[in-house]
């Protein structure tokens, strides 16, 4: 009988004990909120946005991505330090310049930079394929692209040789954006040289002095 009572005890205590800690924890975490909150508290727009745009604070970062403020939530869109989370939450954004701020991202998570790459507006995808963060493998998806994406894609200067080629092979003026660059391996530049375009062929040679 007393074992009995000493176990419902023990249970109790136990119980007791975790709730204690839910508590803790909850609390902790709502005053680690508070102050994030705080340290953006009466503060001006223009002073948000340039929190948003540098802050290196995943939870600062989080508040001010969920601004109803537009340049607000693009500077945090912009931020290498926002969170996954909230990259996926701007990615829905209703606002084509918060996603295109977002597509910038130098941090991008892979999944997003898919999802941004496959996004039906134009401008979006005119970013990521500026973007010299983004996996070459992601960005060969461009390569049947409208003729802006594939602009910007010969801009961009982490393209891989074999996107290169690609380009070299297009229509005029990409090729002559592609001829401005300096990183030129070889193959590309006598890919470009053996097109008998003139106006290619005096960027090459401007380009090469």
């Amino acid at each position: 009988m007393k074992k009995s009572k000493l176990f419902i005890v023990g249970i109790a205590i136990f119980i007791f004990l975790v709730l204690v800690s839910i508590f803790i924890i909850k609390n902790l975490n709502e005053n680690s909120s508070l102050e994030n909150f705080s340290e953006t508290a009466g503060k001006s727009e223009e002073e948000l946005a340039k929190i948003a745009k540098e802050s290196t604070n995943p939870k600062i970062l989080q508040i001010l991505a969920q601004s109803e403020n537009v340049t607000i939530r693009s500077n945090a869109a912009k931020n290498r330090n926002l969170p996954k989370k909230m990259q996926n939450i701007l990615l829905q954004d209703s606002n084509w310049m918060v996603v295109s701020y977002l597509a910038a991202n130098r941090n991008l998570k892979k999944n997003i930079a898919i999802k941004l790459s496959q996004n039906e507006d134009e401008r979006i995808r005119w970013v990521v394929a500026r973007n010299p963060s983004i996996d070459p493998v992601i960005l060969k998806i461009f390569l049947d692209d409208s003729y802006n994406v594939r602009e910007m894609l010969a801009k961009n200067e982490s393209i891989s040789e074999e996107i290169m080629e690609k380009l070299a092979n297009d229509v005029l003026p990409i090729a002559v954006i592609l001829a401005k660059r300096d990183d030129l391996p070889k193959k590309i530049v006598e890919i470009l040289k053996n097109r008998s375009e003139p106006e290619l062929q005096k960027k090459l040679e401007l380009f090469s002095n």
